[in-house]
């Protein structure tokens, strides 16, 4: 080939790779944005408090926004200090952002208990754990949650991304089997702008964000929100996304007993410890490569155990009824070699790590309380043994096990 022709292919050759690797750039972008509804708005979490008005503010209840680019893929991971979150409460925050164009969005709730309630109108959920629906409530979180999701796109820039899971044990304790099983593995993520700042934080960790009890009227994001709180004060400028991992049976564990803000500190402070640590032995890198999976897989015939409910269970599926699935969505990405996963049930423990376990070697973040409310999930031995979570398992025994097949089904070729 001639020298000319040589150099033309050379040329050609350095094009390509310089448009290739700007298209695989990783870009982030984060937002966050206070959502706290007005005073007197009920709290969300314990039937017990029968729609009883809030009394104020402890720490405010915060929707808070990562959005990702890379290779013409844009997506969005979403963390609202709420309980639940249900499918058309979800859809009406898709409706407010489509025109971002988005491939997918993760919606989750922290589940803290001491959140907002009054934004859904279903009767059950009203009556369960949400209180009086207000209409004006779930007008201001929809749209709380858009700006977050917006002022995240609009903050996007060039960054480097890195992930580990380290161990937070003490935290957590099963709730439904003294000494049963626990999950202290506690993931953790880093992006970070060019100049060295960090741009957001991921963490997911196992255990109910459940330290005040009932008789707290003030709103709250529990050890969750604190934890954030920590990390983002640590890194001014900082966004900090906790999702909740696979807690279904798993309650905060505390030696003082003390179910009060002191002990919310002792446990987000000893938790953001941990992750900072983790933190400083993360090396970011800049070259991140960005993979979006997203199935729907049926779900079975709703019902509730026989038994449950005073006997009246053979109601829950009417009065609950625009809340049964036929069908569900799991989402999940990889970035490199960590892979994210976002489930709509919340699960126990041992089902979460079932889950987690197919893919060794991998750091993994599950998180349960995104995109839909799909009640608890046992596996079939535990769901036997009864209780309130077996009567929460609105599926089946063999749910777990299809939630399995869905998630190993989701990321192929492990």
């Amino acid at each position: 080939m001639k020298r000319k022709s040589w150099t033309l292919f050379l040329s050609a050759l350095l094009w390509i790779y310089a448009g290739s690797a700007v298209s695989s750039e990783l870009l982030a972008g984060a937002g966050r944005v206070d959502i706290t509804p007005k005073k007197g708005t009920p709290l969300a979490g314990y039937q017990a408090r029968w729609s009883k008005p809030s009394l104020g503010v402890h720490d405010p209840i915060y929707a808070r926004a990562l959005v990702l680019e890379s290779e013409g893929q844009r997506t969005a991971i979403v963390s609202t200090d709420l309980l639940i979150i249900t499918l058309d409460f979800r859809q009406e925050v898709l409706d407010r952002i489509q025109d971002l164009k988005l491939d997918w969005v993760d919606l989750s709730a922290t589940h803290t208990h001491s959140g907002p309630g009054a934004y859904h109108p279903a009767w059950i959920a009203e009556f369960a754990v949400l209180g009086h629906y207000d209409p004006s409530v779930r007008e201001e979180l929809v749209a709380g949650i858009a700006r977050a999701v917006r002022e995240a796109a609009g903050n996007l820039q060039p960054a480097r991304f890195a992930a580990t899971v380290t161990q937070a044990p003490g935290f957590a304790r099963n709730r439904r089997h003294p000494g049963g099983p626990v999950d202290p593995s506690f993931f953790v993520a880093e992006f970070m702008g060019t100049e060295g700042r960090p741009i957001a934080f991921l963490v997911n960790y196992a255990a109910h964000p459940t330290v005040l009890p009932q008789s707290n009227f003030e709103f709250s994001g529990d050890y969750a929100g604190r934890l954030e709180a920590d990390l983002e004060a640590a890194a001014p400028g900082s966004v900090a996304l906790f999702l909740a991992g696979p807690l279904g049976d798993q309650a905060p564990c505390f030696e003082s007993g003390d179910e009060d803000f002191a002990t919310v500190d002792q446990i987000g402070d000893g938790l953001a410890r941990i992750a900072e640590n983790a933190l400083a032995a993360l090396q970011p890198t800049a070259e991140v490569e960005m993979t979006l999976y997203h199935e729907t897989m049926p779900v079975p015939k709703g019902r509730v155990k026989p038994g449950c409910f005073f006997g009246l269970g053979w109601l829950m599926p009417r009065v609950g009824r625009n809340l049964v699935r036929t069908r569900t969505e799991l989402l999940g990405m990889g970035l490199n070699d960590a892979l994210l996963l976002f489930s709509p049930a919340e699960m126990a423990v041992e089902v979460g790590k079932a889950i987690k376990d197919q893919h060794p070697g991998r750091p993994v973040m599950l998180a349960v309380h995104s995109n839909d409310l799909l009640g608890y999930v046992l596996t079939a031995e535990d769901y036997r043994t009864g209780g309130y979570e077996s009567c929460m398992n609105f599926y089946g025994s063999g749910f777990a096990a299809d939630l399995e097949k869905g998630f190993a089904d989701l990321v192929p070729g492990q």
